[in-house]
C-alpha cells in the first residue's frame, strides 16, 4: 500500500505540474478538463489509501503507529521488509531506513554519515534545530524499536509509557 501511495503521489505531482504549465498557455478549458478530472481522481485515491493505511496500522502495529505515526510507521515496515524483520533490527538500523543510498555513499567516499532516514519526516525531527536532529532521531529510533517489538511479540499496548519516555528525554536533549 505504501508503494502504491508513493506512485499515486508521484503521478499527482506530475499531473499538477503539467496543468500549471498549461494554464500559462492560451489553451481551451475543453482540452484541460480531462486532466483536471484525472488529477482530482488521483487525489481522492491518495486520501482513501492514506486512510486505509492509518486504519491498518492502528490495528496491526498500534504502538509503532502511536510513536511515529501510521504513515511513517508503514513506510518503515515496508522498507524493512515486514514487521518481523523490523522487530529483529537494532534501533540504529531503523534510524537509517530510507537513507541507504547516503549510507553507502558515505562508506565509499567518506564525508558525513547520515543521521536519519524516513523518520526525518516526523515533525519532532524535521522541525528541530540541526544540532539536535541526530539525538532526536536516535531517541525516536530506540522507541520505535521497542514499539515494534511489542507489536510483534507481546501484543501489549506500551505506547503511553514510550511517549512519556520520549517526552522526558526530549526535554533533556533541549536543555543541553
Amino acid at each position: 500500500m505504501v508503494n502504491a501511495l508513493d506512485d499515486l503521489i508521484q503521478t499527482a505531482n506530475l499531473l499538477s505540474e503539467r496543468l500549471s504549465c498549461w494554464t500559462l498557455l492560451p489553451t481551451s478549458k475543453k482540452k484541460v478538463k480531462p486532466f483536471e478530472k484525472t488529477l482530482s481522481t488521483v487525489n481522492d485515491e491518495i486520501a482513501r489509501l492514506q486512510d486505509q493505511i492509518e486504519q491498518d496500522m492502528n490495528t496491526i502495529a498500534p504502538n509503532t503507529s502511536t510513536i511515529i505515526g501510521p504513515l511513517i510507521g508503514a513506510r518503515l515496515i515496508a522498507l524493512a521488509g515486514g514487521m518481523q524483520k523490523m522487530a529483529m533490527m537494532p534501533a540504529s538500523t531503523i534510524q537509517l531506513l530510507g537513507a541507504e543510498k547516503a549510507l553507502f555513499r558515505f562508506k565509499k567516499e567518506g564525508g558525513k554519515p547520515p543521521k536519519h532516514g524516513v523518520i526525518f519526516q516526523h515533525p519532532m525531527i524535521n522541525c528541530a534545530p540541526k544540532t539536535e536532529r541526530g539525538k532526536i532521531a536516535r531517541l525516536l529510533a530506540t522507541k520505535i524499536s521497542t514499539a515494534i517489538k511489542a507489536d510483534v511479540f507481546t501484543k501489549r499496548n506500551i505506547s503511553d509509557e514510550l511517549q512519556q519516555d520520549i517526552k522526558i528525554r526530549l526535554q533533556e536533549i533541549r536543555k543541553k
